[in-house]
Parts: structure tokens; sequence; C-alpha cells
């Protein structure tokens, strides 16, 4: 997309502190090894259903993990696994939410790109809708 002129952006996300976390700098030069020119991340955040559904899969797939991982979490948002306030709920808050965002926006300055939106406004002056002859039909 990146070497056809369209503006590519990747989301590297959710960061799941002391899961993913230590992959934050690879997906990122992968990104932009791939075209990538800005890159956003979100960290976990468990609304709802997967304040259940989230720890019983750490359990089943990383049980040594686990706790550590439900700790982190809980630790970006002041004990809860949820915090829904606008400005917090894709970031998080405290001491391991900011190390993640300053891992991240340091691996994106070493990759080459953006960790904010740069890019600007899209445009559609290149494209062309599909003729009609070409056009594939919908079967009901």
């Amino acid at each position: 997309m990146s070497e056809a002129g369209i503006p590519t952006r990747v989301s590297i996300s959710p960061i799941i502190a002391a899961l993913n976390e230590p992959e934050i700098e690879s997906l990122v030069e992968a990104a932009a090894d791939s075209g990538a020119k800005e890159a956003h991340c979100i960290v976990l955040r468990l609304p709802h259903e997967l304040q259940t559904l989230f720890p019983e899969w750490l359990e089943a797939h990383y049980p040594l993990k686990a706790a550590r991982v439900m700790k982190a979490v809980s630790s970006m948002r002041a004990g809860k696994l949820n915090d829904s306030e606008f400005g917090k709920r894709m970031t998080g808050e405290g001491p391991r939410a900011d190390i993640i965002h300053h891992r991240f926006k340091r691996a994106c300055r070493k990759a080459g790109i953006s960790s904010k939106r740069t890019v600007g406004e899209l445009s559609a002056h290149l494209f062309t809708p599909p003729q009609p002859s070409g056009q594939m039909q919908l079967v009901f």
C-alpha cells in the first residue's frame, strides 16, 4: 500500500503488559520495514465480560505468567481492569503505562516512523470505480 502512495499507519494493539510488551520494538521495526509511516498503540483494557474471559485465557495459555500479567494490567488502571474515562481508556496511567508508551515512541523514532498522526487528509483523487462490465453481481 505504501509503495502505491497510500498513507499507511499501523496499530500495534493491544500491548499487554508483561506478555507481548517485550515485542514492541520488533513489531514497530517490522511495520516500518513493511512501509508504514506511522504507528500507534493501545494498552490492554478489559471491559465487561473480558474481565472474566481474559484471565481464563491467560491461565490456559500462560499459567506461569497469568498473575504477573493481571497485576500489571490492573496497575495501569488504578487497581481495576478497565477505566472507561476518555483520555485514559486507551493509554492507561501510572509508571507501567508511561514505560510502555516511552518504549513505543522510542521504537518509532529508531525505526524512522511517526508515533503521531502526521499523514494528513486522505485523498480519493486517484480512485476510479470499477467498470460495470468488470463488476461482479451479487447472487441471492
